[in-house]
């Protein structure tokens, strides 16, 4: 079953730009929103990057009601 996204998720995934970021936390933590949120690849990333989130979250938010 896959769980609901919304914004207070999105905030947990958005990877700070001022932090190192290494790269196996990176998709890692992709790994986990594809899996448990449903999203794509490409939305994933756009996530970690803080890109589209808005966009993003009204498809899941109407996908799942």
């Amino acid at each position: 079953m896959v769980e609901k996204l919304t914004a207070n998720v999105i905030k947990k995934y958005i990877v700070d730009k001022n932090q190192p970021v290494i790269a196996a936390d990176f998709k890692a933590k992709g790994r986990e929103l594809v899996e448990r949120f449903g999203v794509t690849v490409p939305e994933a990333i756009d996530i970690l990057n803080n890109r589209k989130i808005l966009e993003i979250l009204c498809k899941y938010e109407d996908a799942v009601g």
